[in-house]
């Protein structure tokens, strides 16, 4: 029963800390028990949605990212400003930093007051040189004879783009 019950406020506390999405035009849905073993919630955006949900069997609990349809996966907006933003390695800093759920929660809706151009304009989403960092990222990760080393991802993905150039603009 302990994993249930932490599970659950873990997810709880995480849905209580992106409650403030709604100050960037965020709406969030009812929450909906799927099962006896799954329950989520959606924030909706103009851009992009977040899906926050729970496994009550495994005890997981985590972020999605989809399309504003919801048909497809999309890289989280924080890899998204870990690529493009200058000051990278202060936000690889305060990602690790990060104890929970709902700290990655207040981190994220943090990043939203400071680069608006993350949930406003939906270029990066779309961005081929950010896309094939994503996946040059990920086939280096997976190619790794051992367990990535924490927050190797994030910084792997940065130097990628070590001159911060090309950033999506929204005109």
């Amino acid at each position: 029963m302990t994993n249930f019950s932490s599970a659950l406020r873990e997810w709880s506390d995480a849905a209580l800390a992106l409650n403030s999405l709604s100050g960037f035009g965020f709406t969030r849905s009812r929450e909906r028990v799927l099962s006896l073993e799954r329950k989520e919630v959606w924030y909706i955006g103009l851009k992009f949605k977040i899906n926050l949900a729970v496994d009550f069997s495994s005890g997981e609990v985590g972020f999605r990212f989809l399309t504003p349809d919801g048909g497809d996966d999309i890289p989280s907006p924080m890899s998204a400003l870990i690529y493009f933003s200058s000051n990278s390695d202060e936000l690889i800093q305060e990602i690790g930093a990060c104890k929970s759920l709902a700290d990655q929660a207040l981190l994220l809706c943090k990043q939203f007051e400071i680069n608006k151009w993350i949930y406003i304009c939906g270029k990066w989403i779309d961005d081929h040189q950010f896309l094939d960092a994503i996946q040059k990222t990920d086939r280096w990760i997976a190619s790794l004879d051992r367990m990535p080393i924490f927050l190797e991802y994030e910084r792997y993905l940065s130097a990628l783009n070590r001159d911060k150039k090309n950033f999506p603009c929204c005109t």
